[in-house]
């Protein structure tokens, strides 16, 4: 009977045994399966973000290599499909407003975000200025709108540029466009009652102080701008800026300069300005003035301001004092040459696009550009640009400034120098909820600096905020992030700042820092160069160059915390790496962390256990019912150096809890 019963038993494993593998080998073809599908069949709607290659053709992408290892085993195959499906399920499923496009579309295809962040900060090649200006502001409004053609300018408001042979008439062209604009942007605010709308201009700064002050928002508080937000028609808000644009258009910067051909000069001297000036007036629209290649002092906000040479002065007051503002008129200025500073004290202005566009268009000339809060290429509720092409220019900026937006646009671009930014917090490249901000320099050798006034969250002496350098930040549990990036073509950088800095995402938002070529140095401190935390999204890009990075207490270099996708992908150099706790390529409390250095002789330095595909904790909520995923990658160069004993080159290895080390 014993006997009968033992091979009953053996019968019955076997046949449960073939069927448990009958379904696993079937489970895994599906998952494989589905996973090659989410890396190729893209959904049409997607296309925008996913390119067939990346920039650089000597360049070969990580994803394959990735995509290698991940499904190279069942174990692997499965934890990835479990991470991923949680991940996915957390951000459709949520109820926060704001979440962009590309946000979802980051948790939908985790092992593309290679494509996704390349494709977001591509640049163009043109060096025209309204080409520059039109091509960013339509990748802007692909996130922000569902994308409108009409935004493209396909007419402009002359016909007969010949006809336009005085001063008088090129000024009725300009007055027009500003005009037209304005009519747009005012139409962007048609939903917003008149009463809100105006509490809303009072207490912006002591709504946005707070938010400084704390890095978060009381509900209370933020009820205020999410409820404005709602009502914001971001159509029109991106039909004023693209209607704005014609001012440079080349036809009218063209029609503008005939103005010193043509016209003479007279000194004047007020309070609000003084110089030799072309033109000084009220027009329906504001003030205009064109001032000569004499040094001109500019004391006051206006419509329209074109200087064309000379070491001039730009000193605004603040912009909630200002009748502009009440009027939601958009504000031009355009400097032709010269060493010129600009100022702006306490709350918007220059090229600060607060409830309306802001346009700053400087040619030529070693420039220095200061702004408090909501300034230098910055938009809150509104769309503002600083164009710089060419010179060593100096840009410092407190709060909000150097390409932020927050609910609108801003973007400050510097095409040639050896430029310096410097600045506290929420700047170089942040979007905050319903915001694309982007800090774009093409040439030079660059330093950027964040950080310094505001005491680490977590107590740490000596440690700083930033927020900067690259960040998608969200209002935590009331408004998903938006896209903040910070692109470098050339030169050899240094990028320092303080926590959240250099490629980060936090609460539903993605950051970016992508630098194309040079030895460039990084320098961060708690969460920083290419992280994320609570269900965001964070990379950064180097593509060649010996690097330098180094980042402090914890959550850096390709880390991902709670809900999270994080990269940091090096493409070409000797490069050296000093982390700390949760670092190159690590990830906890289900996050998908990924480091990967392609090609170089790289040295490795972290503390034992707490980085190099290291997979942390993951009890939140009990676990979600899923792990974490953490991959190093080190894919070229056999003579990498690593501080920890049991990484070597030529290794792979793997924890249960989905840490993978791998050098080839």
């Amino acid at each position: 009977m014993k006997k009968i019963l033992g091979i009953f038993i053996v019968i019955l494993l076997c046949t449960q045994g073939c069927t448990y593998f009958k379904k696993t080998v079937k489970n895994q073809s599906a998952i494989l399966k589905h996973i090659q599908l989410s890396c190729s069949n893209l959904k049409e709607d997607n296309n925008l973000y996913f390119s067939s290659e990346l920039p650089y053709p000597n360049i070969n992408p990580v994803q394959p290599k990735l995509l290698k290892y991940i499904t190279q085993e069942i174990s692997t195959i499965q934890a990835y499909r479990q991470l991923h499906e949680v991940l996915q399920s957390y951000v459709c499923q949520s109820s926060m407003p704001y979440i962009l496009k590309a946000t979802r579309c980051a948790f939908e295809y985790p092992l593309l975000i290679e494509y996704l962040a390349s494709d977001l900060t591509q640049i163009t090649d043109t060096v025209v200025p309204f080409e520059m200006a039109c091509a960013y502001t339509q990748k802007a409004c692909h996130e922000l709108i569902s994308y409108d053609q009409s935004l493209i300018i396909q007419k402009t408001l002359y016909d007969d540029i010949s006809k336009y042979n005085s001063i008088e008439s090129i000024i009725l062209l300009l007055v027009e466009i500003l005009k037209q604009s304005g009519q747009q942007n005012h139409l962007a605010f048609k939903a917003v009652e008149h009463d809100e709308l105006d509490n809303l201009k009072h207490e912006s700064p002591q709504l946005l102080d707070f938010f400084i002050q704390n890095t978060y928002l009381k509900r209370t508080d933020a009820e205020k701008f999410l409820l404005a937000a709602k009502k914001l028609n971001f159509s029109f808000l991106f039909k004023s800026y693209m209607e704005l644009l014609q001012v440079i258009s080349p036809d009218v910067l063209e029609l503008i300069q005939q103005i010193f051909q043509i016209c003479t000069s007279e000194y004047i001297n007020t309070q609000e300005w003084s110089g030799n000036f072309f033109y000084a007036n009220q027009t329906d629209i504001g003030l205009i003035l064109i001032g000569d290649v004499g040094t001109n002092h500019y004391k006051t906000q206006a419509a329209l301001i074109i200087d064309f040479g000379g070491d001039d002065m730009y000193s605004f007051p603040e912009k909630l004092q200002s009748n502009e503002l009440l009027e939601m008129m958009p504000n031009v200025i355009i400097d032709f040459s010269g060493n010129d500073t600009y100022q702006s004290n306490e709350f918007g202005g220059l090229a600060g696009g607060l409830f309306h566009p802001e346009l700053l268009l400087d040619l030529n000339g070693n420039d220095h550009y200061e702004s408090i809060r909501v300034g230098c290429g910055s938009g809150v509720f509104g769309v503002g640009m600083l164009i710089d092409m060419a010179g060593n220019d100096v840009y410092l900026s407190q709060e909000i400034g150097q390409g932020s937006g927050l609910f609108g646009y801003g973007l400050l671009l510097d095409v040639s120098g050896n430029d310096s930014y410097k600045g506290a917090k929420f700047i170089q490249g942040f979007g905050g909820p319903s915001g694309i901000g982007q800090l774009i320099d093409v040439q030079g050798d660059d330093t950027y600096e964040a950080g310094g006034k505001y005491s680490c969250s977590y107590g740490v002496p000596g440690m700083y905020e930033a927020q900067a350098q690259g960040v998608g930040w969200g209002f935590r549990k009331m408004a998903a992030g938006g896209i903040g990036t910070l692109i470098d073509v050339q030169g050899n950088d240094t990028y320092k700042a303080g926590n959240f800095s250099q490629g980060i995402g936090y609460f539903l938002g993605i950051g970016i820092l992508r630098d194309d070529s040079g030895n460039d140095q990084y320098d961060g401190s708690r969460y920083c160069q290419g992280t994320s935390a609570h269900m965001a999204c964070g990379v950064l890009m180097d593509f060649f160059g010996n690097d330098l990075y180094s980042g402090k207490i914890a959550a850096n270099q390709g880390a991902a915390w709670d809900l999270s996708i994080a990269y940091l992908l090096d493409y070409q150099g000797n490069d050296q790496y000093q982390g700390t706790d949760l670092s190159l390529g690590s990830a906890a409390q289900n996050g998908f962390g990924v480091f990967v250095d392609s090609d170089g002789k790289d040295y490795y330095s972290v503390y034992p256990d707490q980085g190099l595909g290291v997979s942390g904790k993951y009890e939140y909520e009990g676990g979600r019912g899923a792990g974490n995923f953490a991959v190093f990658m080190d894919l070229g160069g056999k003579s990498d150096q690593y501080s920890v004993v049991d990484c070597q080159n030529n290794q792979q290895k793997q924890t249960d809890n989905m840490g993978i080390f791998i050098d080839e």
